[in-house]
């Protein structure tokens, strides 16, 4: 079956290109040689950009491709877009397209997560979950969008270890890649809403330092998320009360339905 790593080495191979001029500084040789080998997974964004620099007409590129590989990653972008602006009718509507059970699966935890319900899920759910759940193997993430997602399921000791390795990697980052930028912040919130709900304040702190040195670009919308935790863990129910205002004012009434309420600071 033709894959995406198949397609860019033969149309690689046709323009007479090395790998490392084929990547066009869109991503690193070594990561393009692993999407190569069907090693790593390339977001579509990233693909897009490569053979635009290339003048690769998409329909070429994805002619031959049979019915499976582009919709799905089309549906995984459209999975990660309805869970970043937490819409749960989208979700919904999406778990109830997909026949693929990882994909359902994954479905199944984001919409239990949005409505608070992670606990509630059944035994039989959670280790098949489980058995899907990203490694941490830094080297080889293309974004953290899984990580995100899977975040309730860690322990706060692994996920504490993911909010390291991320730190460790941080000068490597590729924050020119909105795909990274944007999944890094959602898994930065993700785990201040583990540290709210668990009482780890100091390790609150570290990431919100952490968040501080993403570039802003466009992401405001999720500095000010982290602004609001950040009101939290500072007991400034006055800001944060600004904040949750701000964003009903703005048409985020169902993100603001997710977080933490000002009643519940200690």
């Amino acid at each position: 079956m033709t894959t995406i790593g198949i397609q860019l080495r033969k149309f690689r191979m046709l323009l007479g290109l090395s790998q490392t001029e084929m990547a066009a500084g869109i991503v690193t040789e070594s990561f393009y040689s692993k999407v190569e080998r069907d090693k790593s997974a390339i977001t579509i964004d990233k693909l897009v950009a490569i053979l635009n620099a290339h003048d690769i007409s998409l329909y070429d590129f994805f002619n031959v491709f049979d019915q499976e590989n582009l919709p799905k990653l089309i549906l995984h972008k459209k999975m990660y877009e309805a869970f970043d602006n937490r819409d749960l009718e989208k979700l919904k509507q999406l778990q109830k397209s997909v026949k693929e059970k990882s994909v359902r699966l994954k479905l199944e935890l984001m919409i239990a997560d949005i409505e608070g319900k992670v606990a509630q899920l059944t035994l039989t759910t959670k280790e098949e979950l489980e058995e899907i759940a990203p490694q941490l193997d830094f080297e080889s993430l293309d974004d953290f969008w899984n990580l995100e997602v899977f975040m309730p399921l860690f322990s706060f000791e692994e996920a504490t270890k993911v909010i390291n390795g991320i730190e460790d990697e941080f000068k490597q980052l590729d924050f020119g890649d909105n795909q990274v930028t944007l999944s890094l912040m959602n898994l930065f919130i993700a785990y201040l809403h583990r540290c709210y709900k668990e009482d780890h304040a100091e390790e609150a702190k570290e990431v919100i330092n952490l968040a501080q040195q993403v570039p802003r670009n466009f992401i405001i919308f999720h500095q000010i998320i982290i602004r609001y935790y950040q009101a939290l863990f500072n007991k400034d129910g006055e800001l944060a009360k600004q904040i949750i205002d701000l964003l009903k004012e703005s048409g985020y009434q169902n993100y603001v339905a997710t977080l933490p309420k000002v009643r519940e600071m200690k």
